[in-house]
């Protein structure tokens, strides 16, 4: 009843020293983040920061990205991609032929899309597994996102079986699964990629419940990894293609003897018993491209499925018993960054295609406005 009422100014000479530092401080970094990203979104000149002015010391202009001789675009080799671009287009163009787009076709005939792709050599394998060959990868992605060659379904399919699919076995699995790989791509065996589970949420990957067990068979010295979704949170969700695969590449938990040995890869027959896929149902659109949930019921996967180029489960025989040892190449087992390596490579298809598809839409609105009609009265006429 008998408060006393402060206003703010006897607010400040109140708190102490240190606690009105960090607040003038919180909101200079406020104000100046502020100022600088609105800046920054206003300057069609520059890709940089305000800032970058003042750390190279003048105030002349930076070079943005896309003018023909920065230092960035020699750097990313603009000239080269946009020829691989051009002639990846043209291939493009008589491998799918002409006809309308539809986003929403039965996924089954959509996925046959990609498998024409695939079979006519739209990419090679070497598109992801050299850096001259990944200027072909990133082109071809956006070939997808052009005005042009609009296939947004198809872009994703395709990032979906060369990147994470292809990618993934390539950069972690033996030289022998990488010959089985290459004949199955000329094939057209198409692929998906199983890691995301329901109860990740937010840590999508981070959280692997989803089992792999090396469990022994009836032949002395032979065995298997039992793989299973342990529980409703683990069973694989949002898997794009899904349901087309063939084949897939699965990341579970490597259980040996009782241990685990952390999240591995494992190369899958989609059509091996145990399996279940269920379509994850219609969304607003592009529903040619088939999303599904995944789960394992004890699925059978032998022991060559285990992606071996850095790491191994060796049967071996030891003081009268039949073992298992799992070994690894390098001072640690490999870890979660080195085994999901292809989405950082995912995330920057994704950006690039935005990037060509705004060029598009910047292009036609440019051409509106230029041959626009503009209705005046008369006497402004």
């Amino acid at each position: 009843a008998g408060g006393v009422e402060l206003s703010f100014m006897d607010l400040l000479y109140v708190l102490p020293g240190w606690v009105l530092g960090s607040f003038l401080f919180s909101w200079f970094v406020t104000a100046f983040a502020i100022v600088a990203s609105t800046v920054a979104l206003l300057r069609w000149d520059t890709i940089h920061w305000p800032w970058s002015h003042f750390r190279c010391g003048c105030h002349t202009r930076l070079q943005p990205l896309w003018e023909p001789n920065s230092k960035a675009a020699s750097s990313l080799r603009l000239h080269e991609l946009r020829a691989r671009e051009e002639a990846l287009q043209l291939k493009f163009e008589k491998l799918m032929g002409e006809g309308e787009v539809d986003e929403n076709e039965p996924w089954e005939q959509h996925a046959e899309r990609l498998r024409r792709l695939t079979q006519g050599g739209f990419l090679e394998l070497d598109s992801i597994t050299c850096s001259d060959g990944m200027l072909d990868f990133f082109a071809g992605h956006r070939v997808m996102a052009r005005q042009r060659t609009l296939h947004c379904s198809l872009g994703i399919r395709l990032t979906v079986h060369y990147n994470l699919f292809c990618g993934t076995l390539l950069a972690l699995g033996s030289e022998e699964q990488g010959r089985w790989l290459r004949g199955a791509h000329k094939r057209g065996v198409l692929g998906c990629f199983m890691l995301t589970e329901v109860g990740a949420g937010v840590l999508s990957g981070l959280v692997v419940e989803t089992t792999a067990t090396w469990t022994w068979a009836g032949e002395e010295g032979k065995g298997y990894f039992d793989l299973h979704t342990p529980t409703p949170a683990a069973v694989k969700t949002w898997i794009s293609q899904g349901l087309a695969a063939d084949w897939g590449v699965v990341i579970a938990q490597l259980i040996v003897e009782g241990t685990n040995h952390g999240a591995h890869v494992f190369l899958l027959d989609m059509t091996s018993h145990g399996i279940s896929r269920e379509s994850m149902g219609a969304k607003t659109t592009f529903n040619a491209l088939d999303n599904a949930h995944i789960s394992f019921d004890h699925v059978k996967v032998p022991q060559d499925a285990l992606l071996s180029k850095l790491c191994m489960v060796q049967p071996h025989f030891e003081d009268d018993a039949w073992r298992a040892e799992y070994t690894f190449s390098g001072s640690r087992p490999p870890s979660f960054l080195v085994i999901a390596q292809r989405l950082l490579s995912g995330r920057l298809c994704i950006s690039d295609s935005a990037i060509a598809y705004l060029e598009g839409v910047l292009e036609a609105t440019q051409r509106y406005t230029e041959e626009r009609m503009v209705w005046v009265d008369k006497e402004r006429k």
